[in-house]
């Protein structure tokens, strides 16, 4: 996954991962779901909008469903 280094995340992409992070981080706190859900729910659309590539998608997918599943 070298290739991602070229990779600049522009203003809207930055707002879109703070209020997705700070989103996350609340209801951990609060507790509404189970740890494992609420790192899906969070994964799903942080690759959707920082990969904008299917192969992209598939290659972050695999590496981040292992630490899901530590979670």
């Amino acid at each position: 996954m070298s290739h991602f280094t070229a990779f600049e995340l522009t203003d809207w992409g930055l707002l879109f991962n703070a209020v997705l992070i700070i989103t996350l981080i609340s209801m951990m706190m609060r507790s509404l779901m189970p740890l494992p859900i609420l790192f899906m729910l969070a994964v799903g659309p942080g690759v959707l909008v920082n990969f904008p590539s299917v192969k992209d998608q598939k290659e972050v997918i695999v590496v981040v469903l292992g630490e899901v599943a530590r979670v």
